[in-house]
């Protein structure tokens, strides 16, 4: 189904806040609306349970992130749907809501080009990445 992996990088210049540096976190783009409102000191009324994470600590403390999950689902032409826990990837292509067996599984620790499937030789991968995804797509589902 060709490449279904996404490396896109990221600028942020702010020379008088945020020091040169390269950071190889991953982040969302989700994570932008709660950095930004942290950084501007922004506060909804009623307050929002973001989707993302502040990234502050990142930028701004030479911190880390929490491991997460990252969940994608883009629906057109070809509907792909994926989650990303730590080193591994389930990528499913197709209509409808995947099940537990129509997951590609890639462990990007190793392959980070996504050309490996490895699902057939870690079902108890595939099952704990589906489980998680379950649960990010309940949050949709809200």
């Amino acid at each position: 189904m060709g490449r279904h992996h996404i490396h896109i990088p990221g600028f942020i210049h702010w020379p008088e806040r945020i020091a040169p540096q390269e950071i190889d976190a991953h982040v969302h783009i989700i994570d932008w609306f709660p950095t930004l409102a942290k950084i501007i000191r922004f506060q909804p009324e009623p307050r929002i349970k973001w989707d993302g994470l502040d990234l502050s600590p990142l930028l701004f403390e030479k911190g880390s992130l929490p491991d997460r999950d990252l969940y994608w689902i883009w629906a057109s032409n070809i509907n792909r749907w994926a989650l990303r826990y730590q080193d591994w990837k389930i990528v499913q292509y197709g209509r409808g809501e995947p099940k537990q067996e129509d997951w590609q599984l890639f462990n990007l620790a190793n392959d980070q080009e996504e050309k490996k499937n490895v699902a057939a030789d870690n079902p108890e991968r595939v099952k704990e990445l589906h489980e998680r995804f379950l649960v990010q797509l309940s949050k949709d589902l809200k």
